[in-house]
């Protein structure tokens, strides 16, 4: 009989997860259909990507909207990248409707090789994004600060992968 407990457990698990308001993730572009069938939208620095679905009726923005080289850090020059250079993204996370967790470790450069690199700590950066917890009508912005190869800065894009599976939801051309 405790054999049979284990998948039981998990179909309560499952049916109160679904009562819950669990909805399949989407994402957009200013507001235009995501292409489901070609995978997570592609948009252009500036443009916003917009989150919606998940556990809960969340609805989330999220814009990248410049992107800057740096040799070393701006507000402590002593900080040094171990890589080559420091490639710092502009982020800003509007809630529109519900409430999330707003980390820097919610993003992620790929390389035009492929070649993909997690966000560092934002030392020597004044402006870097702080990981908050975010209400409808809540913003905040900052810079997500990446660590790289100098030749990786070029023809790169920025992911966006905000929950704990690390599914790209979207990503922008740099």
């Amino acid at each position: 009989m405790p054999r049979f407990l284990a998948p039981l457990g998990l179909v309560l698990l499952a049916s109160t997860a679904l009562s819950c308001g669990v909805t399949p993730p989407q994402a957009t572009v200013d507001g235009a259909p995501s292409g489901a069938a070609s995978g997570p939208p592609v948009a252009a620095l500036g443009q916003t990507i917009t989150l919606t679905g998940g556990l809960g009726d969340n609805e989330v923005s999220v814009t990248a909207s410049k992107v800057t080289t740096y040799p070393k850090a701006p507000d402590a020059t002593w900080i040094v990248p171990e890589r080559g250079v420091y490639v710092a993204v502009a982020i800003e996370v509007r809630v529109v409707k519900g409430k999330t967790y707003a980390c820097h470790c919610d993003f992620a450069l790929v390389a035009a090789d492929g070649s993909l690199f997690e966000p560092v700590w934002g030392v020597g950066f004044a402006q870097a994004f702080r990981s908050v917890t975010l209400n409808t009508g809540e913003r905040t912005t900052g810079l997500v600060v990446f660590d790289v190869p100098a030749s990786a800065a070029a023809g790169a894009w920025v992911q966006l992968r905000p929950d704990w599976a690390n599914d790209v939801r979207g990503s922008w051309t740099v």
